[in-house]
Formats: C-alpha cells, structure tokens, sequence
C-alpha cells in the first residue's frame, strides 16, 4: 500500500543544497563511526576518534578570507 508523502521542506532556500548538506552529514556520521571502529580495534580510547565531524562543522562555518 503506498501512501501519499508530503513534500521535503526546504530549509536553506534551495532543495538541491539541502540535499547536498544531509548528504555532506551522513558522511560526516560514517566517518566518525568508522574511527571509532578502527580506535576500538586499534586498543585506544573510542571517545578520542570522534574529531571529523567537528573539524568538518569547523572547515564548513570559518569564513572564507
């Protein structure tokens, strides 16, 4: 059974650059988990791994000069 769906909200003005922003943080998640995967392996403290989607928010919001 296939039920009607609204519309994506758009919140950045553009559908295409929202599409691009969750695509750009479901990375940002995979590649936190994959470094806590390899620090678990690795013997190291997981907690310590989780710095790529911080220094990504920190690339995406510097402002350019």
């Amino acid at each position: 059974m296939k039920t009607r769906r609204g519309e994506r909200p758009v919140y950045l003005g553009d559908a295409h650059t929202d599409r691009l922003l969750a695509a750009i943080v479901v990375l940002g998640q995979e590649i936190g988990v994959l470094q806590r995967r390899v620090a678990v392996l690795e013997g190291r403290d997981p907690g310590e791994a989780s710095v790529a989607l911080g220094r990504l928010v920190e690339e995406l919001t510097k402002e350019s000069r």
